[in-house]
């Protein structure tokens, strides 16, 4: 056949010869040809006046109707339906509304299986993936297998995008009770600035912790990071005893009992105590607990008291040499083991007490209230500094021993949050925070080091690796920055972070797994 090039020649030769009959049928066979080469007309694109949001709606409706066209093909074969709607329904999902619009009806429709117990987790996801992927128009050439094969692995795909969000968003799961968590505010509170660990309670970060105090390039800064917070800790306590100091040295404490025991004589001595009924039914409690077995010194101390509160009054100076005498008294029965007597004694110390501070000017009261308890957390610190320790003969004052102190000093305070909670709570910090949490045998930093001088290549095979602590460093840095410790210590998922995890597990669920068959059929 000759080609179109040929003809438009053959025509111009005749139209040169004068051949008009065969130049007529040359020009009609050129005009034929061209009409065939030319691409048939097309059809409108009913897309085209459509808004954006009119394209989402309209995408939102082929999803709902392509269920119908799902569930119908279920009962009869529809496949001849399904084949013209995709051919009509062409246009709208080649567009961004319309295919955000088909996924975000998806996404609504999977949203209250979300509720359901176990839908978010990978088989669930799976299985409604598949549930919606049976629900899929089939048409020619498609296996309504195949698509509940593809919607299980988009739901299971679906469900790892929210998951890798989730840990991305929160890499550390909290672990610290509602109690601890209020604990922690409390320490914040306090001035005691508390890692991403102790803020978390993360076992694993518990441990790097740990680890990284005992590493080469690690442990110098663990160090002063702890030591810094051991002295606001340790600030925070002597605060409540009217010292401003970083460390209970005896120094700070002779302070404190010094500047206490001359508040105490000033204020006894512009003040007379009067002994009254209180007074008196204290000794009648302790009296009335007294039988054949107890210590005959019980006897002797209600029998003191009485020959007291017959005089009515004491001076100042008076109240204050029995109080010191009753306080030593106490504390040396209790040493011995005689705790019922020691208790008894205790007793009538602190109802004359009581008396003095019922019997105190209205001038003098605050100040009255103030050294005397602090006086009294002078007590449960003086246990808790007691220097038989390096870290105690450092300054640092014993969580462990604060609480047992504040258990023996104040028991109701401490057990049932009785009265100023300032020092049971710092004890419960110390507890919960301070102490060390991860014990350490040493078997670790002693054969690095003992490989260090022994076997130089093995330690400095151990440092290139990161054993020694190289490339701890940087995680180090990392782990106590500010925004590190912001990132750690997030707490649980806040609803905005929720919506996107969930709506990027549902999108591939109902979304994903439904819309995007159909799309890559076009």
């Amino acid at each position: 056949m000759a080609s179109l090039a040929e003809i438009e020649a053959a025509l111009a030769k005749a139209d040169s010869l004068g051949n008009i009959d065969d130049a007529r049928a040359l020009a009609a066979h050129i005009r034929t040809m061209r009409q065939a080469m030319m691409p048939p007309p097309q059809a409108p694109n009913p897309t085209d006046d459509m808004s954006g949001g009119q394209l989402a709606l309209a995408g939102a409706g082929k999803f709902f109707a392509d269920r119908g066209k799902g569930i119908t093909g279920m009962l009869r074969d529809n496949r001849a339906e399904v084949d013209e709607s995709r051919k009509y329904d062409a246009p709208l999902t080649r567009t961004l509304p319309g295919l955000l619009g088909n996924i975000g009806a998806g996404v609504a429709t999977a949203a209250p299986i979300a509720a359901i117990p176990g839908a978010n987790s990978y088989l669930g996801a799976g299985l409604t993936g598949a549930a919606f992927g049976a629900t899929d128009p089939v048409g020619t050439g498609d296996s309504r297998l195949k698509n509940m094969g593809f919607g299980a692995a988009g739901g299971v795909a679906g469900q790892a995008g929210a998951n890798m969000l989730g840990r991305m968003i929160r890499p550390v799961q909290a672990e610290l009770s509602p109690e601890l968590s209020a604990l922690a505010k409390k320490a914040a509170a306090e001035g005691i600035d508390l890692n991403a660990a102790q803020l978390t309670g993360s076992k694993p970060l518990k441990t790097i912790d740990s680890v990284m105090d005992v590493l080469p390039f690690t442990a110098d800064k663990q160090a002063a990071i702890k030591d810094a917070q051991r002295q606001a800790y340790n600030r925070a306590i002597l605060k409540n005893i009217g010292e401003s100091a970083d460390r209970a040295t005896p120094d700070v404490l002779n302070n404190a009992r010094t500047r206490m025991g001359s508040e105490f004589e000033r204020l006894a001595a512009n003040n007379t105590v009067g002994l009254g009924n209180d007074f008196l039914t204290s000794l009648s409690k302790i009296d009335s607990t007294i039988n054949p077995f107890s210590n005959p010194a019980i006897k002797s101390t209600v029998d003191k008291g009485l020959d007291l509160a017959a005089k009515g009054t004491l001076s100042g100076s008076e109240y204050q040499a029995i109080r010191s005498t009753l306080t030593k008294q106490s504390s040396d029965a209790f040493k011995s083991g005689n705790s019922e007597l020691g208790q008894a004694l205790k007793t009538v110390r602190n109802s004359l007490d009581d008396a003095a501070g019922a019997s105190i000017s209205a001038a003098d009261k605050d100040a009255w209230n103030l050294v005397r308890k602090q006086w009294g957390n002078l007590k449960s610190i003086e246990t808790a500094a007691a220097p038989v320790s390096a870290d105690a003969v450092a300054g640092n004052i014993s969580p462990a021993k604060l609480a047992q102190a504040i258990m023996q000093n104040n028991k109701q305070g401490m057990i049932y949050g009785t009265g100023d909670q300032a020092m049971p709570d710092l004890a419960r910090i110390g507890q919960a925070f301070i102490k060390e949490q991860i014990p350490n045998s040493g078997t670790a930093q002693r054969t690095f080091y003992q490989n260090l001088l022994t076997k130089p290549l093995d330690a400095a095979s151990q440092l290139i690796s990161g054993a020694g602590g190289l490339v701890a460093k940087p995680v180090q840095s990392a782990i106590n920055s500010p925004a590190g410790k912001a990132y750690l210590a997030q707490q649980p998922l806040t609803a905005q972070q929720k919506m996107i995890a969930e709506l990027l597990r549902q999108g591939t669920v109902g979304g994903s797994a439904t819309a995007l068959p159909a799309y890559q059929q076009q």
